[in-house]
Formats: structure tokens, C-alpha cells, sequence
């Protein structure tokens, strides 16, 4: 028997807990909403109680704003071109940095 408590804070909420049986080899899933105010990052944690065993353990909830790290060449080279004309290239832009979803 496992018995979870909701977050802490408001940003994160999930269903009224009530108490989980799990048998060997059977899942659970508790959905979590989120519900930012600011655009900064929000950590908390829902926390399971082992009934029979008497342990706690607790799951960490984060989310975080997206990372960029934008890198394109260091010499575009278009080359000439002829007034009211038109020129173009391909160049290869990449985002080298972005959130990752954790999973502890």
C-alpha cells in the first residue's frame, strides 16, 4: 500500500490522493498538471508513503524554460550581386541547447 501527498505549491496539482495497491509487476499512473504564473523555473515534489514498510520516498517535479544556444557558420560568404537582383543560400542554423525531460 502507498499512500502519495499532493505538491506543495499550486503551481503543480494532481488527483485527491488516495491509497495505491500495487501488485508485483502492475503500473500506476498519477497524472500531474502544471500551471505556471511567471516564466521561471518550478520545482517541487509529490511524496509517497510505504505504508506496511513505513518508508517515504519522493518523486521531484521540475519544469524549466526552454535553453537556446544557436550556432550558425562563421563566414557566409553570399557572394556578388547585381543591384535590384536577387541571391540566395542555404546556411545551417542548429540549436545546441534545449530543455531535456529528466526522468529521476
Amino acid at each position: 500500500m502507498i499512500m502519495p501527498r499532493l505538491p506543495k505549491t499550486r503551481y503543480f496539482s494532481t488527483l485527491f490522493p488516495k491509497t495505491i495497491c500495487l501488485s508485483p509487476g502492475t503500473t500506476f499512473v498519477l497524472p500531474v498538471t502544471f500551471r505556471p504564473l511567471d516564466r521561471i523555473r518550478y520545482e517541487d515534489y509529490i511524496e509517497f508513503n510505504q505504508i506496511e514498510f513505513g518508508k517515504v520516498f519522493r518523486i521531484p517535479l521540475t519544469a524549466e524554460l526552454p535553453q537556446f544556444k544557436i550556432v550558425f557558420e562563421n563566414d557566409l560568404n553570399i557572394g556578388s550581386c547585381a543591384v535590384n537582383e536577387n541571391i540566395s543560400k542555404k546556411i545551417k542554423i542548429q540549436n545546441l541547447r534545449f530543455s531535456k525531460i529528466k526522468s529521476h
